[in-house]
């Protein structure tokens, strides 16, 4: 994985917490997608709930200015329909407030 995306999902697996979106402002989109996709992965395995994991991503997204149409794709997929919707409703969760 020596590209920005697998460099940021290796970062993301590896981090206790996510830092604010000030910390990531020098990396690029790809790495961003990358880190929260693997910051979502390490948080659904340590609660042990993919829901949850997938709302933070979208709370992620919307901080680190990310494309939620785009990664909300990566939530769509595999057994957990509900995924999505979590993920959707972290990224619009400001707007709502």
């Amino acid at each position: 994985m020596n590209n920005h995306f697998g460099k940021g999902l290796m970062a993301g697996l590896a981090a206790q917490n996510a830092g604010p979106a000030s910390e990531l402002t020098r990396f690029c989109c790809d790495y961003k997608r990358g880190f929260v996709l693997g910051y979502a992965h390490h948080l659904a395995q340590s609660l042990g709930d993919e829901n949850q994991a997938a709302f933070e991503a979208g709370l992620l997204c919307r901080a680190y200015s990310l494309n939620g149409e785009v990664m909300s794709e990566f939530f769509s997929g595999g057994a957990n329909r509900l995924a999505e919707k979590f993920f959707c409703a972290g990224y619009n969760h400001d707007r709502q407030n």
